[in-house]
């Protein structure tokens, strides 16, 4: 008998690391085509408070929202998905700077 994966404690909790992961894929991306927020986010027909949230972190994004961020970008939806440590190296520090600066 196969063992059932309807643990809705599972099915719910966020992948945090996986978050990020966009998070950071979105941003440096984003900054490496040169590309401010508000056009961007112009661009991906989204709010700047959305894309913000995005970037950040904050928010677990769906489908329609990676794969628009990905036509955006010019990249195809699951490109935002992958791993890549000069992203996560870019996304860390400019976290810590925009950390910094809330301080001041």
């Amino acid at each position: 008998m196969a063992k059932s994966i309807n643990n809705s404690q599972n099915i719910k909790k966020r992948d945090q690391n996986m978050i990020e992961i966009v998070a950071a894929n979105i941003l440096f991306f984003r900054s490496e085509q040169g590309l401010k927020q508000v056009p961007f986010a112009n661009l991906a027909d989204i709010e700047a408070k959305q894309l913000y949230n995005y970037e950040n972190g904050l928010v677990d994004l769906g489908i329609s929202s990676i794969s628009n961020l990905a036509k955006a970008l010019g990249m195809l939806p699951y490109e935002l998905l992958i791993e890549r440590e000069e992203a996560l190296i870019y996304y860390r520090e400019e976290m810590r700077k925009r950390s910094e600066k809330k301080k001041q």
